[in-house]
């Protein structure tokens, strides 16, 4: 495979990290140079930073792994990973939020947890493989 086609996807492999972060950022900037102190942008930040928290943490080590398991791999093969990875992300929240109901004493909670994880993960998951899939459609259309 094409050193610039692999360098692609193992950069995009961390939007789901250096998006939100990117996004906090500008959002806290807007604020601090213009003064701007709008619900709106304040309110985003905080989805911003607490995206990175709840969602980023958890998958910086699979975006770690996924990084060194693509030295070797044909595009076939990282495309297959990126489909699934929301999947996989998904079951592992899944996972966490069990292992907490049985150590929290407060399983209802975690169900609660677990089901608004479902209503995030897939769709964000998924928004970060069409993202990667249109970029990857403009890339080839330039070269």
């Amino acid at each position: 495979m094409d050193p610039a086609v692999r360098r692609f996807y193992r950069i995009t492999i961390w939007l789901p990290v250096l998006l939100p972060l990117a996004a906090g950022l500008l959002a806290k900037a807007l604020v601090a140079v213009f003064g701007m102190n709008l619900a709106g942008i304040a309110g985003g930040t905080l989805q911003f930073l607490a995206s990175l928290i709840f969602f980023g943490v958890p998958y910086i080590p699979f975006a770690l792994l996924a990084t060194w398991w693509m030295r070797r791999r044909d595009e076939e093969e990282i495309r297959f990973l990126m489909f699934v990875l929301p999947v996989i992300m998904l079951v592992i929240c899944f996972i966490l939020c069990a292992i907490m109901a049985v150590y929290s004493g407060r399983p209802r909670v975690w169900v609660e947890v677990a089901g608004f994880a479902t209503a995030v993960i897939l769709p964000v998951g998924y928004g970060f493989v069409l993202l990667t899939v249109v970029l990857r459609h403009l890339q080839r259309r330039r070269v």
